[in-house]
């Protein structure tokens, strides 16, 4: 999943997560880096929780500030939908995007009423799903 060619984003890989009860779940491990070495998941849990988030499985301090994120992949597949970055989105529907930017305020508006905070909001970052 690592494009060397895109180096905003944080270097990813697709992983399968071995579970006992049942079928092996796909998951996305992604590396970054934080100064403090701390992840936010409270504020990725809370949006988890109103359906806005993937599912955060693990944030593991590794060392000096890298952390390995470990969540649910999200997927698209062509022709049936799925979920795609914000920017692919707006680049491919242009102005009909405005109402995902409302939306995205709302989200703001809701992890500031919670004293929450996301530090990485851009558009690599915040995941749009689509039918179709």
């Amino acid at each position: 999943m690592h494009d060397t060619k895109d180096l905003v984003k944080a270097p990813r890989f697709m992983a399968k997560l071995r579970n006992k009860s049942s079928d092996d779940v796909q998951a996305v491990v992604k590396l970054v880096y934080n100064y403090n070495g701390a992840y936010g998941s409270a504020t990725h849990e809370f949006l988890h929780r109103l359906g806005l988030a993937p599912c955060l499985y693990s944030a593991v301090h590794l060392h000096h500030g890298l952390v390995m994120v470990v969540m649910e992949h999200l997927a698209f597949r062509e022709g049936i939908g799925g979920w795609v970055e914000l920017d692919t989105f707006e680049n491919r529907v242009g102005d009909k995007a405005v109402a995902v930017r409302k939306k995205l305020e709302e989200i703001i508006d809701c992890l500031q009423g919670q004293k929450m905070v996301h530090a990485d909001l851009r558009p690599k970052n915040i995941m749009v799903n689509v039918d179709g």
